[in-house]
């Protein structure tokens, strides 16, 4: 049962394109952050793809519409 939203930072990355299936298939929906449309467009089924920059704020609030998590990794 899907219950809470997470945004991944980076989904489309080495750390966010292995962490996006696993939240998958835990039942957790998954808002993914990336910069282009071409990595949006390769995002698993099921997933929210949300195109922002985190060196352009006005894309960062849409981006965090509505989770209440963020996942960052460096």
């Amino acid at each position: 049962m899907e219950t809470s939203t997470i945004l991944v930072v980076g989904a489309t990355g080495g750390i966010g394109s292995q962490l996006v299936p696993a939240l998958r298939a835990r039942g957790v929906r998954v808002r993914a952050m990336t910069r282009t449309p071409e990595r949006a467009a390769a995002l698993p089924d099921g997933v929210e793809p949300v195109l922002a920059d985190l060196h352009d704020p006005h894309t960062i609030a849409n981006a965090l519409q509505p989770p209440r998590t963020a996942l960052h990794q460096r």
